[in-house]
């Protein structure tokens, strides 16, 4: 068989469809380290898809043409039919995994289009665009009930763990019942009762109870440090009126399935 056949042979063809997917992916990495620029990330992965489709269906194509080739043939020798078979199987095979392949694409191509209209992808955008003009990043800690805790301690060392902050927390609102039983309501709806109160601040105690706008209160308090709480929808909340520091955290709406979360605010350098 000359070099012309061997090149246009089903195995040929498969050998050069493999070197133009790796010539591809290497072009691909190109792409990725020399356009570095927010404008030019935006379109790379647009770019991207534009050309494995090229080379998919241009294959595709070449595979079919094959196919219709081997079907008008008239002169061949027993052994070749017999190869033409095997060749025809393969062809069948290569072509069933390159439309997997394709469909998963498609399914990740949808996903990613269903993302990008998600509430969690629109919270997150409009929370990195408020933290870039204040020059922080988000220092993300653990979805556990304790998010609010763990956050204050990434910028503050007054408490050692979680649970002395805990404990800290609810002695102070013990102490200082005035200061907030009156914002408190059970799930009915009513103003608590002192004993709901205590039952409330007895419950600060047991690490993954949630935390919200009373615990930031009390813990601006005891470290004397304003806390600032920054949103995606919704105004700037200060708390305390300390001239120290400003501890900031993050509140998100959307990101995890659980509910609501706190994260961690520092500097971005």
């Amino acid at each position: 068989m000359s070099d012309s056949n061997e090149e246009n042979s089903l195995e040929g063809i498969l050998q050069r469809h493999r070197a133009e997917k790796k010539s591809l992916q290497a072009k691909i990495q190109h792409l990725k380290k020399t356009k570095t620029s927010k404008k030019d990330k935006k379109t790379l992965s647009g770019e991207i898809i534009a050309l494995e489709n090229e080379l998919e269906a241009r294959q595709k194509l070449e595979l079919a043409s094959l196919a219709d080739s081997k079907n008008g043939e008239d002169v061949v020798s027993a052994p070749i039919k017999r190869e033409s078979r095997a060749q025809k199987r393969r062809m069948k095979e290569e072509a069933a995994r390159m439309q997997l392949e394709e469909d998963k694409r498609q399914i990740r191509q949808d996903a990613n289009a269903e993302y990008l209209k998600s509430a969690k992808f629109l919270e997150q955008t409009a929370l990195n665009e408020l933290l870039t003009k204040r020059s922080l990043k988000i220092h993300e800690v653990q979805s556990n009930g304790d998010c609010l805790y763990s956050a204050v301690l990434v910028n503050d060392c007054h408490y050692d763990s979680v649970e002395l902050l805990r404990e800290a927390v609810s002695k102070y609102m013990m102490t200082h019942k005035d200061d907030f039983i009156h914002f408190l309501s059970n799930s009915n709806g009513d103003a608590f009762s002192d004993n709901d109160y205590s039952t409330y601040c007895n419950d600060i105690l047991k690490c993954g109870t949630w935390a919200g706008q009373p615990e930031i209160i009390a813990i601006s308090s005891l470290i004397s440090r304003p806390i600032h709480v920054i949103q995606a929808n919704g105004p700037l909340l200060e708390f305390g009126n300390s001239s120290n520091d400003v501890v900031y955290l993050s509140y998100h709406r959307h990101l995890f399935h659980l509910g609501e979360h706190y994260n961690a605010l520092i500097v971005d350098d």
